[in-house]
């Protein structure tokens, strides 16, 4: 797990474990990201359910997001394909509390079926508290996303609170979910990130 340049598609890696590593994003995913943020399928996961964006708001956000201190925008890539799959948010970051807030969206839906949501959601938790030194991480989802939730739960995420059809998403009322997981449950379920 050491950081190093994938010499295949040079892409910058910050850790990588066995089928997925975590990158630096970079300006020519701007347009996979305006493709797959108005793909209807992939965002109705989302709070911008149904919001088109366009290209030019796509690349302000980029260009905000990248120079903000207390959010970071990483994403995940599969090392078989070298694709990007998925987005990692990570905002509201707050070093004196070392609590931040994370919101995954995960992009290739045909990825899904290869299993890599736990060993992307095991990694980006270990770069968190590792590199950011950060003791608690928090977790949100909408009550629909079963696949998500199933992968946060292997990780030893707990739910905290639920609020009941919150936001309107895919035709109808979703549930909002949070789900929190401190430093010293992980590393006791995972100690093999310590070494």
């Amino acid at each position: 797990m050491t950081e190093k340049k994938n010499v295949n598609n040079d892409r910058v890696i910050i850790l990588k474990w066995e089928k997925v590593a975590l990158v630096v994003p970079e300006k020519s995913d701007l347009d996979l990201w305006y493709k797959w943020i108005n793909n209807q399928e992939i965002n109705k996961f989302l709070i911008i359910w149904n919001t088109i964006i366009t290209r030019e708001a796509q690349e302000k956000w980029y260009n905000e997001e990248a120079n903000n201190e207390t959010r970071k925008v990483l994403c995940i890539m599969s090392l078989e394909t070298g694709n990007i799959i998925w987005n990692v948010w990570i905002h509201d970051i707050d070093n004196f509390h070392r609590i931040a807030e994370v919101w995954i969206i995960i992009f290739k839906s045909d990825e899904h079926s290869k299993w890599f949501g736990t060993e992307s959601v095991k990694l980006i938790t270990h770069y968190w508290f590792h590199r950011l030194n950060l003791r608690k991480i928090k977790i949100e989802y909408f009550g629909n996303n079963k696949w998500g939730e199933i992968a946060y739960k292997r990780v030893w995420f707990k739910e905290i609170w639920r609020y009941t059809k919150e936001y309107y998403a895919n035709w109808k009322y979703e549930d909002r979910v949070m789900m929190e997981i401190f430093k010293e449950e992980f590393y006791e379920k995972y100690p093999e990130f310590l070494k």
